[in-house]
C-alpha cells in the first residue's frame, strides 16, 4: 500500500518512506511502527498490543518501544502525527491518503489466441 500524508510518502511494499521525493533513512522497527499506527489509525492502540504485534516473541520493555515512537517522530519531523494517550497507548493522528497498491508494469505482449 502507498500512503500519503502532509509531504511524506510511505509504501508498504517496497519499505520506503519519502519526503518530498527524497528518501527518509529509519530503522526497519520504526517503519513497522509507523505503517501499524498508520493502518490503525480510527483507534488508539494500546502499548502492549504494540509490543505484541511488532515485537511478537521477544521480551522487550516499554523503553524500547518509547524510543521507537521518539524516532518515528522525529523520522516525520512531527510529534503531532502520533498522539500519546498517556499510560495507555498511541495513535496517528494525521490524516492519510491510501493510494493503494503499487501498480506493476506488464509490456503488452499482443493478442492472445
Amino acid at each position: 500500500m502507498l500512503y500519503r500524508f502532509l509531504d511524506f510518502e510511505v509504501d508498504s511494499e517496497q519499505y520506503a518512506i519519502t519526503r518530498q521525493s527524497c528518501p527518509v533513512r529509519i530503522e526497519p522497527r520504526v517503519f513497522d511502527l509507523i505503517i501499524y499506527l498508520i493502518r490503525e489509525r480510527r483507534r488508539m492502540v494500546t502499548r502492549q498490543e504494540i509490543l505484541e504485534q511488532l515485537w511478537r516473541h521477544q521480551t522487550v520493555s516499554l523503553s524500547v518501544l518509547t524510543r521507537a515512537v521518539c524516532l518515528a517522530r522525529k523520522a516525520l519531523n512531527s510529534s503531532n502525527s502520533i498522539r500519546t494517550v498517556h499510560a495507555r497507548g498511541y495513535q496517528w493522528v494525521t490524516p492519510v491518503t491510501v493510494l493503494g497498491v503499487q501498480a506493476e508494469y506488464f509490456p503488452d505482449t499482443g493478442p492472445q489466441g
